[in-house]
């Protein structure tokens, strides 16, 4: 039988979301310091990918990127999290894909109202990362 993978060690993420366990208090000061530092990196325009700005670097920017946005909805941080949304971008969620800031306000919406329950904690048991695309459950 194949063995089961757990993908934040696999990537080496600085934290775990697969699992409902509160992070250190620490640790959560350091992610939701990141976020917004990544946010102060926002820039207007995409680079494009090349030679400057290889998907090798993305893929690597994403990995760091991606425990700050698992600790933003945790700690429901939703002014960073609006700050992390771009319109040029495409979304792609199990419940369909959405385009850019106001396709996903009525989503938003109903997600955070399920956070909201008492006793919820959201989890991402799967995380990969393939050059630009983040995918996750």
């Amino acid at each position: 039988m194949k063995q089961r993978r757990n993908y934040y060690e696999y990537y080496r993420l600085d934290a775990d979301y697969s699992q409902p366990n509160r992070m250190a208090d620490r640790l959560s000061k350091k992610l939701l310091d990141d976020a917004d530092r990544f946010l102060r990196l926002k820039e207007a325009v995409l680079p494009d990918i090349g030679d400057s700005y290889p998907m090798e670097q993305i893929e690597k920017e994403n990995q760091e990127w991606w425990p700050t946005h698992c600790e933003v909805l945790r700690c429901g941080r939703s002014d960073i999290l609006v700050g992390e949304y771009r319109s040029d971008l495409a979304y792609l969620c199990q419940d369909g894909p959405y385009h850019g800031l106001e396709e996903q306000k009525t989503r938003e919406r109903h997600w955070w109202a399920l956070l909201a329950q008492p006793g919820v904690t959201m989890t991402w048991p799967i995380v990969m990362f393939a050059g630009e695309v983040v995918w996750f459950e």
